[in-house]
């Protein structure tokens, strides 16, 4: 046999375990990302906000339980108080100040928390037109190529298999502007936009609910050491929005710390924890409750 041929032959022998080597890879990168999340997880709705392309900000609930997409539509020409007390500013522009003060679209989330009460805690801008009416090459393009995110690529993979997998009658869009919760004015500038009101949507509750706080009878003691009279009523009605109760709220003297959630179910804490940027910890809670915040004045200079 000539040495071309022993050569030839030799190589051939690799290209079976060479194959095989690239599939374990793969299969090995796809396991890796499908098990690599930061907020991906079947028992709890992701809740992300993002910009549209005409300056509208969309809240969008992915529900792995129902497998249900709702996108809910905030019109860019409503007034809120951004967070870290940077004044009262357009929703539309908020995503662009976050950028400008190097917070990204943390400012964005922040704000949409403290104003709509939703408990959105994550972020992306890839400017898709909707995520309840966007094909699969947008979709791609959307979650595997963002511009900014908190998400990490495990997660954003989860949610694009996920959507790819939610029937078309499942993605629905809510417009605020559709409803009383906010109210058309003639704005500071004089030019007409619209102002949140105290009238929140009560089909909203049902879609921004926690899963496992909507099954369970979940109990919680919020710990106020912010020394700002009456600000933990605004907190307290966010986390009975997610289905959670307040049963009592302890309050102690101004402290400087930030926020702080405790549970012997780290899991229950960490649903409150992500929405608010708190520091989340095991451990058993003041009382008979299944979550234990504790506010501080560094929490209201920040929120």
């Amino acid at each position: 046999m000539s040495k071309r041929r022993k050569k030839r032959q030799a190589k051939n022998n690799y290209k079976p375990y060479f194959h095989l080597a690239i599939g374990i890879f793969f299969v090995a990168f796809i396991a890796y990302l499908l098990v690599n999340t930061k907020y991906w997880s079947k028992d709890r709705k992701l809740i992300l906000t993002h910009p549209l392309l005409n300056g509208d900000v969309e809240v969008v609930v992915f529900n792995p339980k129902t497998d249900e997409i709702t996108a809910i539509v905030i019109p860019k020409t409503t007034d809120v108080d951004v967070s870290r007390g940077l004044g009262v500013w357009q929703l539309g522009s908020v995503w662009q100040l976050g950028i400008n003060e190097g917070m990204g679209g943390r400012l964005l989330t922040e704000t949409v928390v403290k104003n709509f009460k939703i408990p959105a805690f994550a972020w992306l801008n890839s400017a898709p037109n909707s995520y309840s009416d966007i094909g699969m090459g947008g979709l791609l393009k959307a979650l595997l190529i963002p511009k900014n995110t908190n998400l990490k690529l495990g997660d954003r993979v989860r949610l694009m298999l996920f959507a790819l997998s939610v029937k078309e009658f499942k993605k629905t869009s809510i417009d605020l502007n559709n409803t009383n919760y906010l109210k058309r004015e003639i704005l500071k500038g004089g030019e007409e936009g619209y102002k949140v009101t105290n009238n929140f949507p009560h089909k909203l509750i049902l879609v921004i609910s926690d899963i496992r706080f909507a099954k369970e009878d979940i109990r919680v003691l919020i710990l106020d050491n912010t020394g700002s009279r009456g600000f933990t009523g605004q907190i307290g009605e966010i986390i009975e929005k997610m289905s959670a109760k307040v049963a009592s709220v302890d309050i102690g003297d101004k402290k400087e710390l930030d926020c702080l959630v405790i549970s012997s179910d780290r899991d229950l804490a960490e649903r409150v924890g992500i929405v608010f940027g708190c520091e989340v910890r095991k451990g058993e809670t003041k009382g008979n409750f299944d979550i234990e915040l504790t506010l501080g004045k560094q929490f209201v200079d920040r929120y």
